[in-house]
């Protein structure tokens, strides 16, 4: 729980992210890699490509992540 609290702090505020241990990033990134495998649902598709994307963003391989899905789907230009 601690770890997907701290997380979820730097979606919604992205400069958090340097508030988690790398070792703990790692770990989380596991989890939304996990967690895009299982998704089901109408917007299964939007919430794998964001929770792969958090994984990158836990990682450091991009500098942002949108707070919300729907952020997400609208910076990439994903209407549904």
């Amino acid at each position: 729980m601690r770890l997907k609290d701290a997380a979820t702090a730097a979606f919604r505020n992205n400069s958090r992210l340097a508030d988690i241990a790398i070792e703990d990033r790692e770990l989380a990134a596991r989890f939304y890699e996990q967690i895009a495998e299982q998704v089901t649902g109408t917007r299964a598709a939007l919430a794998r490509l964001y929770n792969l994307e958090r994984a990158k963003f836990l990682r450091g391989e991009i500098d942002h992540i949108a707070p919300t899905a729907q952020k997400f789907a609208e910076e990439i230009g994903l209407h549904e």
